[in-house]
Formats: structure tokens, sequence, C-alpha cells
């Protein structure tokens, strides 16, 4: 039997393995298998059982900073994998914790807010009911089996919304070019302040940051682009890719199985009801009030959160001196 090599890297390509797919990559050469693997791919276990379980030796490039022990045993070597990367790790949401919903309202606003206006809605009030519609009916959906990205969702229910907002006959006053209008700026939300000193805390101190969102990633990494602050792709996962929402328990188990066993790993949201959902599946949990304001720990009594901030900064501080 040929010997194989694995080299671990950097390089995604992604391709099929039996049934599976694979971010993998391979060639032979003279009778031995050469498979190349992405850091992504091996920190999230894509390859176990079935392509460990064959006879490479596993050789990781020294740039990704791990390293492997080798133990003999009679009949045979093995391979022990031992990450010397980070074990510390804090897990965003992204949309109405790390950036506002102000430039939703305002988009609105300079839209349709003259119209609302006239029937007593302010623009926040109805973009505030109408982003909660979409967002329920979004986990509905989900739970029911009938997974849809959340941004059709929001198109979807604009003019419930406005109907259940006490507008009689919204399609005759309002269009859907009005719409899509408002919808449009749900993508340029922007960073809060304190974002970036906050990650760069985090950063400084040995913390891998991720993303865990509703939104879809085209979307929500353009947040990111456009405020200048660094998220790996391989380090944002939306709902969109997982097939169920937030707060559905196996979005969470997404996030923690890809981390290291014995990692620490933190969720941080503006949301409550994201943080208490997140900590049920061991996830340290930390809240910021930018959003909501109020945490209701009168209502989330079974919430384990160990970290309650009113700022981004103060968020990343604490989260630190409690993982000390």
């Amino acid at each position: 039997m040929s010997m194989g090599v694995l080299l671990y890297r950097s390089v995604i390509a992604p391709v099929h393995h039996g049934e599976m797919m694979k971010r993998v990559d391979s060639c032979s050469y003279n009778n031995i298998k050469f498979v190349f693997i992405s850091s992504l791919a091996f920190k999230s276990h894509i390859l176990t059982p079935q392509l460990l379980s064959l006879p490479y030796q596993l050789v990781i490039d020294p740039a990704l900073q791990e390293t492997t022990k080798q133990t003999t045993k009679k009949g045979g070597t093995k391979k022990e994998k031992i990450m010397s990367s980070s074990k510390k790790h804090v897990v965003f949401d992204v949309v109405g914790t790390c950036v506002s919903f102000d430039a939703f309202y305002e988009a609105i606003d300079s839209t349709i807010g003259a119209k609302l206006r006239q029937h007593t809605i302010t623009a926040q009030h109805f973009g505030f009911s109408w982003q909660t519609s979409a967002e329920i009916e979004f986990t509905f959906f989900s739970i029911h089996g009938g997974y849809k990205p959340y941004k059709d969702l929001l198109s979807g229910f604009f003019y419930r919304t406005l109907s259940l907002c006490g507008v009689q006959d919204p399609k005759s006053i309002f269009t859907d070019e009005e719409r899509d209008r408002c919808v449009e700026g749900y993508s340029a939300l922007k960073m809060r302040p304190g974002c970036h000193e906050m990650f760069q805390i985090l950063r400084d101190n040995g913390f891998t940051i991720w993303a865990l969102t509703t939104g879809d990633v085209k979307r929500v990494s353009g947040y990111f682009e456009r405020a200048n602050l660094h998220m790996p792709l391989e380090n944002l996962v939306s709902c969109d890719s997982v097939g169920v929402a937030k707060p559905s328990l196996a979005a969470y188990r997404v996030m923690w199985d890809r981390l290291g066993e014995n990692d620490v790993k933190w969720f941080a949201a503006g949301h409550m009801w994201d943080v208490t959902a997140a900590t049920k599946v061991g996830f340290r949990g930390a809240f910021t009030t930018v959003y909501e304001k109020d945490a209701c720990l009168d209502v989330f009594t079974e919430a384990k959160i160990e970290v309650v901030e009113d700022s981004m900064v103060g968020l990343a501080r604490a989260i630190v001196e409690k993982s000390a």
C-alpha cells in the first residue's frame, strides 16, 4: 500500500471525496498520494473520520503555526494533532450588535417618511416593526423546515407590516420601488462606534474573532469591508449556509463544533435571546446594551450571562478580564 502525504495549507480547493464535499485537492506522484487541505476544513473537522482514517502522513505547513506529535506504537506510527494556534474565540452576532440599524431607518425616512407621518407613524417605529415581523417569520420558517433567506422575507412583508401599523390599502399608497429603496438601506448599515477598538483589544489578547449571522455573507461582509474592519470570510458564518436560523440551538452548535474542544469560547451579542441561546450549547455569554438598552434579566432568568456592558470597548475588556 502506498503511503500518502497530507499537506495542510491555506489554499481552499473544493472537490468531492466519496459522497461528501471536502475542502481538499489531491494529486499523485510516484505512487505517493498528496492531499491538500485548507486550514478552515482542518479546524472544522471536515476531515474526520473518513479522510483521516486513510494511511496518510500528516505534514503541516509551519507558517500556520501548528505542530504534530508523533507517537510510536507496536505495528505502526500514529500522528496526533496538537493545535498551537489561538485557543480563545469570540463569536459575534453582527446585525444589531456590531452594526446599528440607523442607516435602515434613515433610508425609510428619506423614501417614505412623509407618507408614514400622515398616518402618525415614524420611520424608526415602522422600520423596527418591519424588521421584527420579518425576523419572526424567518424563525418560524426555519422551525417548520421551510428555510428562506431573511432578505427575501424582509421584502415580502413590507405591505403586511404597513397594514398592521394601521395603513389602509397600503398598495394604493406605497410602491414596490419605494420598498426596494428601503431594503437597500438595510445593506448600508454601519459599524457601531468602538467596534474597531473592540476587535483590536480582543486580537491583541489572543482571541480569534468569528461572526454568526442570519444575514447573507455578501451583505454582511460588505459591512466590514466598508468600515475597513478585517473579518476573514472563512470566519463569517451565515445561517443561509447552515439552513437553520438562530435561535435554533443547531445554528450555534455549528459554530461550537467548529472550534476546539478545550478552547475558550464566547458568544457576544446585543440581543439577549441570542446570547441566552448560545450559552445553552456551552458558549460563555457576553451581552451589550447598545441595541436593546435593557437586558430584561427578570425575563431571561435562565440566561448564563457572564458579561453585561454598555459599550463595545467595555465588552471586549470584560471578556479579556474574565478569560484571564
